[in-house]
Protein backbone atom coordinates (compact mmCIF):
# COMPACT_ATOMS: atom_id res chain seq x y z
CA UNK A 1 0.00 0.00 0.00
CA UNK A 2 1.56 3.21 -0.84
CA UNK A 3 0.74 5.61 2.41
CA UNK A 4 -0.29 9.18 1.76
CA UNK A 5 0.81 11.78 4.09
CA UNK A 6 -1.34 12.02 6.92
CA UNK A 7 0.61 14.00 9.56
CA UNK A 8 -0.85 17.27 9.11
CA UNK A 9 -4.67 15.66 9.09
CA UNK A 10 -3.74 13.87 12.28
CA UNK A 11 -1.86 16.77 14.05
CA UNK A 12 -5.43 18.81 12.91
CA UNK A 13 -7.75 16.30 14.26
CA UNK A 14 -5.93 15.34 17.64
CA UNK A 15 -6.18 19.22 18.48
CA UNK A 16 -9.79 19.07 17.73
CA UNK A 17 -10.35 16.09 20.41
CA UNK A 18 -8.19 17.54 22.47
CA UNK A 19 -10.95 19.98 23.06
CA UNK A 20 -13.58 18.48 22.72
CA UNK A 21 -11.80 16.43 25.89
CA UNK A 22 -12.24 19.72 28.04
CA UNK A 23 -15.34 20.54 26.84
CA UNK A 24 -17.03 17.08 27.06
CA UNK A 25 -18.07 15.44 30.34
CA UNK A 26 -16.81 12.17 31.33
CA UNK A 27 -18.54 9.74 33.94
CA UNK A 28 -17.40 10.08 37.50
CA UNK A 29 -14.70 7.12 37.05
CA UNK A 30 -11.17 7.47 38.90
CA UNK A 31 -7.67 8.15 37.43
CA UNK A 32 -6.54 4.44 37.96
CA UNK A 33 -6.21 2.11 35.46
CA UNK A 34 -8.85 -0.25 36.85
CA UNK A 35 -9.90 -3.55 35.81
CA UNK A 36 -9.80 -2.61 32.31
CA UNK A 37 -5.61 -2.53 32.80
CA UNK A 38 -3.18 -4.06 29.66
CA UNK A 39 -4.53 -5.47 26.61
CA UNK A 40 -5.42 -9.04 25.14
CA UNK A 41 -8.14 -11.16 25.74
CA UNK A 42 -9.86 -10.99 21.95
CA UNK A 43 -13.60 -9.92 21.63
CA UNK A 44 -14.88 -11.04 24.84
CA UNK A 45 -13.02 -8.41 27.29
CA UNK A 46 -13.21 -5.40 24.45
CA UNK A 47 -16.79 -3.95 25.61
CA UNK A 48 -15.52 -3.95 28.98
CA UNK A 49 -12.22 -2.70 29.29
CA UNK A 50 -13.63 -0.21 26.94
CA UNK A 51 -16.55 0.71 29.14
CA UNK A 52 -14.20 1.41 31.73
CA UNK A 53 -11.52 3.90 30.32
CA UNK A 54 -14.72 6.10 28.96
CA UNK A 55 -15.99 6.21 32.43
CA UNK A 56 -13.05 8.66 33.85
CA UNK A 57 -13.25 12.11 33.35
CA UNK A 58 -11.04 14.01 30.91
CA UNK A 59 -7.46 14.39 31.46
CA UNK A 60 -6.76 18.16 32.61
CA UNK A 61 -2.99 17.36 33.98
CA UNK A 62 -1.37 16.38 30.82
CA UNK A 63 2.29 15.47 31.82
CA UNK A 64 4.49 17.26 29.39
CA UNK A 65 7.65 15.62 29.30
CA UNK A 66 8.93 11.96 30.24
CA UNK A 67 7.34 9.18 28.26
CA UNK A 68 4.57 5.86 29.11
CA UNK A 69 4.09 2.67 27.61
CA UNK A 70 0.40 2.18 26.68
CA UNK A 71 -1.66 -0.62 25.77
CA UNK A 72 -5.06 -1.54 24.87
CA UNK A 73 -6.97 -2.86 22.06
CA UNK A 74 -9.17 -1.48 18.86
CA UNK A 75 -12.16 -3.00 17.50
CA UNK A 76 -13.62 -2.66 14.44
CA UNK A 77 -16.63 -4.52 12.63
CA UNK A 78 -15.69 -5.34 8.54
CA UNK A 79 -17.45 -4.84 6.01
CA UNK A 80 -16.53 -6.46 2.50
CA UNK A 81 -17.05 -4.37 -0.65
CA UNK A 82 -20.08 -6.27 -1.58
CA UNK A 83 -21.62 -4.79 1.63
CA UNK A 84 -21.55 -8.62 3.49
CA UNK A 85 -20.22 -8.08 7.64
CA UNK A 86 -17.14 -11.10 8.24
CA UNK A 87 -17.81 -9.96 11.90
CA UNK A 88 -16.22 -7.87 14.36
CA UNK A 89 -11.92 -7.58 13.95
CA UNK A 90 -10.18 -7.13 17.54
CA UNK A 91 -6.40 -6.28 17.87
CA UNK A 92 -3.94 -5.53 20.27
CA UNK A 93 -2.34 -2.06 20.59
CA UNK A 94 0.68 -1.28 22.25
CA UNK A 95 2.47 2.56 22.22
CA UNK A 96 5.22 4.39 23.53
CA UNK A 97 4.50 7.35 24.11
CA UNK A 98 7.07 10.64 24.59
CA UNK A 99 5.20 13.42 25.63
CA UNK A 100 5.57 16.90 24.67
CA UNK A 101 5.22 20.65 26.22
CA UNK A 102 1.73 21.77 25.44
CA UNK A 103 1.01 24.07 22.55
CA UNK A 104 4.57 23.36 21.00
CA UNK A 105 4.45 24.13 17.27
CA UNK A 106 3.31 20.88 15.18
CA UNK A 107 6.33 19.70 14.17
CA UNK A 108 7.28 19.03 17.95
CA UNK A 109 4.78 16.41 18.36
CA UNK A 110 5.24 14.77 15.08
CA UNK A 111 5.94 10.66 15.48
CA UNK A 112 6.32 11.18 19.07
CA UNK A 113 3.72 7.60 19.48
CA UNK A 114 5.52 4.40 18.27
CA UNK A 115 4.25 0.99 18.88
CA UNK A 116 2.46 -2.25 16.64
CA UNK A 117 -0.99 -3.29 16.61
CA UNK A 118 -1.39 -7.07 16.29
CA UNK A 119 -2.94 -10.38 17.59
CA UNK A 120 -5.93 -10.15 15.48
CA UNK A 121 -9.07 -11.98 15.98
CA UNK A 122 -12.37 -12.10 13.46
CA UNK A 123 -15.42 -13.20 15.86
CA UNK A 124 -16.98 -15.41 13.37
CA UNK A 125 -20.12 -17.04 14.28
CA UNK A 126 -19.09 -16.49 18.28
CA UNK A 127 -15.56 -17.96 17.48
CA UNK A 128 -12.73 -16.12 17.61
CA UNK A 129 -10.10 -16.76 14.68
CA UNK A 130 -6.86 -15.55 14.32
CA UNK A 131 -5.96 -13.20 12.02
CA UNK A 132 -1.83 -13.06 11.34
CA UNK A 133 -0.10 -10.47 10.88
CA UNK A 134 1.22 -7.04 12.72
CA UNK A 135 0.58 -3.40 11.79
CA UNK A 136 3.52 -0.66 12.68
CA UNK A 137 2.33 2.63 13.96
CA UNK A 138 3.95 5.92 12.00
CA UNK A 139 5.24 3.52 9.68
CA UNK A 140 6.22 4.68 6.04
CA UNK A 141 4.58 8.49 5.30
CA UNK A 142 1.90 7.52 8.33
CA UNK A 143 2.03 9.54 11.06
CA UNK A 144 1.29 8.59 15.41
CA UNK A 145 1.06 11.95 17.76
CA UNK A 146 0.26 12.62 20.62
CA UNK A 147 -0.71 16.54 21.73
CA UNK A 148 -1.66 18.55 24.35
CA UNK A 149 -3.43 22.08 24.52
CA UNK A 150 -2.92 24.38 27.86
CA UNK A 151 -5.57 26.61 28.34
CA UNK A 152 -6.20 28.89 31.44
CA UNK A 153 -10.07 29.66 32.47
CA UNK A 154 -9.77 33.19 34.42
CA UNK A 155 -13.35 34.47 36.44
CA UNK A 156 -13.31 31.73 38.46
CA UNK A 157 -15.14 32.29 41.85
CA UNK A 158 -13.00 31.52 44.99
CA UNK A 159 -10.10 30.14 42.86
CA UNK A 160 -9.75 33.19 40.27
CA UNK A 161 -8.10 31.21 37.22
CA UNK A 162 -7.45 27.73 36.64
CA UNK A 163 -4.85 25.75 34.36
CA UNK A 164 -5.78 22.51 32.51
CA UNK A 165 -3.74 21.18 30.31
CA UNK A 166 -5.60 18.14 27.90
CA UNK A 167 -4.87 15.80 25.45
CA UNK A 168 -5.44 13.92 22.45
CA UNK A 169 -4.33 10.71 20.51
CA UNK A 170 -3.95 10.54 16.70
CA UNK A 171 -2.50 7.33 15.18
CA UNK A 172 -2.45 5.54 11.73
CA UNK A 173 -0.74 1.86 11.61
CA UNK A 174 0.17 0.40 8.22
CA UNK A 175 1.30 -2.86 7.06
CA UNK A 176 -0.17 -6.13 5.99
CA UNK A 177 -2.53 -9.12 7.55
CA UNK A 178 -3.59 -12.47 6.46
CA UNK A 179 -7.58 -11.99 5.93
CA UNK A 180 -8.45 -15.14 4.86
CA UNK A 181 -10.66 -16.32 7.36
CA UNK A 182 -12.66 -12.48 6.30
CA UNK A 183 -13.31 -13.50 3.05
CA UNK A 184 -9.88 -11.71 1.69
CA UNK A 185 -6.49 -11.94 0.24
CA UNK A 186 -3.40 -13.75 2.31
CA UNK A 187 -1.78 -10.50 2.22
CA UNK A 188 -4.11 -7.76 2.31
CA UNK A 189 -2.49 -4.32 2.70
CA UNK A 190 -4.40 -2.36 5.89
CA UNK A 191 -4.54 0.92 7.35
CA UNK A 192 -5.79 1.80 10.84
CA UNK A 193 -6.69 5.02 11.87
CA UNK A 194 -7.60 5.64 15.30
CA UNK A 195 -8.14 9.11 17.40
CA UNK A 196 -9.02 10.24 21.00
CA UNK A 197 -8.82 11.77 24.04
CA UNK A 198 -6.63 11.21 27.41
CA UNK A 199 -8.54 10.50 30.51
CA UNK A 200 -7.69 10.18 34.35
CA UNK A 201 -5.31 12.07 36.07
CA UNK A 202 -2.08 12.70 34.23
CA UNK A 203 -3.48 10.35 31.15
CA UNK A 204 -4.10 6.83 32.38
CA UNK A 205 -5.85 5.91 29.32
CA UNK A 206 -7.23 7.35 25.88
CA UNK A 207 -10.11 6.25 24.04
CA UNK A 208 -11.58 6.81 20.80
CA UNK A 209 -13.19 5.57 17.38
CA UNK A 210 -11.39 3.88 15.01
CA UNK A 211 -11.23 2.61 11.46
CA UNK A 212 -9.91 0.45 8.72
CA UNK A 213 -9.21 0.17 5.22
CA UNK A 214 -7.48 -2.84 3.13
CA UNK A 215 -6.53 -3.41 -0.13
CA UNK A 216 -5.88 -6.58 -2.02
CA UNK A 217 -2.07 -6.82 -3.28
CA UNK A 218 -1.94 -4.68 -6.48
CA UNK A 219 -4.91 -3.32 -6.42
CA UNK A 220 -4.76 0.23 -4.18
CA UNK A 221 -7.62 2.14 -5.52
CA UNK A 222 -10.16 -0.85 -4.81
CA UNK A 223 -10.95 -1.60 -1.49
CA UNK A 224 -11.08 -5.04 -0.13
CA UNK A 225 -12.47 -4.17 3.24
CA UNK A 226 -13.66 -1.64 4.92
CA UNK A 227 -15.12 -1.00 8.67
CA UNK A 228 -18.17 0.23 10.39
CA UNK A 229 -18.36 1.41 13.80
CA UNK A 230 -15.14 0.68 15.51
CA UNK A 231 -13.48 2.10 18.92
CA UNK A 232 -10.09 1.86 20.79
CA UNK A 233 -9.00 2.30 24.46
CA UNK A 234 -5.96 2.48 25.87
CA UNK A 235 -4.37 2.03 29.56
CA UNK A 236 -1.62 3.73 30.93
CA UNK A 237 1.24 0.77 31.85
Amino acid sequence: MTYTRLARGAVAVAAVLSLSACLGSGGGGGAGAGAGAGAGGGTANFAAALSEVQGRIPTSDMPTSGSATYAGQAQVDLRKSDGSMPGKLTGDLKLEVAFKPANSDPDTFADNVTGTAGNFVLDKDGTDVAIPGTLTAGIGSLTAVATSTEQTLTGIPVVGSVTTRTGAMSVYYGGELDMTEAGGSANSDVLLSTGGSFVGAGGTGVHGAASLLTHAPGSPTTPEFTSGEGYFWLNRQ
